[in-house]
């Protein structure tokens, strides 16, 4: 087990080392967090311009986290790759010793394996964006509530909160749990969150006047002017199904919400938070980005691999060929992501070049101050 973890920790953080390296690509939206992350650790505050007390991040625990960082002795960019390395990696653990609590044994590398080669993902987990840190805090909080660790999974889902505001969904997801199943140790669980996320709030009230990030209006007011597209079209974008091998990958998370449910009794609370993640994206009149998404995926990935087992195991005799199987996943699985990865990887190449300019201006953001006006 110690040997697997191993290697599918650096598995992990090497692939998607390799993809940065080819692209050298970094979210727009990332040099607003930095600016953020450069005035706290020089001494200026909580600020993207000095003086001006505006909460302008929604990240507030990745934007302290990296500071930490860079005050250790990293450049800002730095500590945005190394936190989502480490948090990439951690991740594709939790999925693999999830996948084996799941009783998924011999084909628990699946949704591993898909978690470490899927496209979308390599873009969004070294972009210099909180996405893998919160995608990490996610997984982990589902799968200490699979282990019935109740305080640690509220404390990854408190954590989640202060690092994106969805996070709110599976917090409130979790209290409806134990309302209905453990009501006697709400109130005991209640004081994670409370201890936490109240002073969180009461200090964004008294140091910026505000609690709701000024970023969140800003982004819908500004994306909502381009139109969005309609809800069909949005929802198979999200779940990938413009395509046939979507399509598959659907069908076989449908399986594996059959299979884990009567194997399990896993997946009301997994599903309640998807269709909770997915369902404001797509009916959302604004413009929605992958990094918005990306954090479903290993649950997601659960299911699909879920649904592959349900398929073996239909198979007479399928015990005497599980090698040849797991073989064969491995391979089919490989064949299909690594030249998506590779393509994924040359789209961004050749953006980056084609539009210098824009990552300079960029920048230029990032190391001066933002005039009003």
């Amino acid at each position: 087990m110690q040997k697997k973890i191993t290697i599918i920790f650096l598995s992990t953080i090497l692939i998607r080392i390799i993809f940065h390296w080819l692209t050298n690509f970094t979210f727009d939206d990332a040099y607003i967090t930095f600016r953020y992350v450069q005035n706290l650790a020089i001494g200026d505050g909580f600020v993207y311009n000095k003086g001006e007390h505006v909460l302008g991040t929604t990240t507030p625990l990745f934007t302290l986290l990296l500071s930490i960082v860079h005050v250790i002795g990293f450049k800002i960019e730095q500590a945005a790759m190394l936190v989502s390395l480490m948090s990439s990696g951690i991740t594709a653990v939790v999925i693999y010793k999830f996948a084996c609590s799941l009783r998924m044994n011999h084909f628990a590398f699946v949704p591993v394996l898909m978690y470490v080669l899927f496209p979308r993902l390599l873009v969004t987990d070294t972009a210099g964006m909180e996405t893998s840190f919160f995608t990490l805090l996610i997984i982990a909080s589902f799968y200490y509530l699979h282990k019935q660790k109740d305080y640690y999974a509220w404390g990854m889902a408190t954590l989640a909160t202060v690092t994106r505001p969805e996070g709110f969904l599976l917090l409130l997801l979790l209290s409806l749990k134990v309302l209905i199943e453990k009501r006697d140790e709400f109130l005991k669980l209640l004081m994670i969150p409370l201890t936490i996320i109240v002073p969180c709030f009461l200090f964004s009230y008294y140091y910026f006047g505000s609690v709701i990030p000024n970023s969140v209006t800003a982004k819908l007011a500004l994306y909502s002017q381009f139109g969005s597209e309609p809800f069909k079209d949005k929802l198979f974008l999200i779940l990938n199904i413009h395509n046939y091998y979507g399509i598959v990958l659907i069908m076989l998370a449908s399986l594996g919400v059959y299979w884990l449910w009567k194997k399990q009794n896993f997946g009301l609370t997994a599903l309640a938070w998807l269709g909770g993640m997915i369902v404001p994206l797509a009916v959302s009149s604004t413009s929605f980005f992958i990094w918005y998404v990306s954090p479903i995926y290993p649950i997601y990935f659960l299911f699909i691999g879920a649904g592959l087992i349900f398929l073996i195991e239909s198979i007479k005799n399928y015990k005497e060929h599980i090698q040849t199987y797991k073989n064969i996943l491995f391979i089919v699985v490989c064949i299909l992501l690594l030249p998506m990865g590779y393509l994924k990887a040359s789209y961004y190449q050749s953006s980056q070049k084609k539009s210098g300019t824009g990552a300079q201006a960029n920048r230029a953001l990032f190391i001066y101050p933002c005039f009003r006006g």
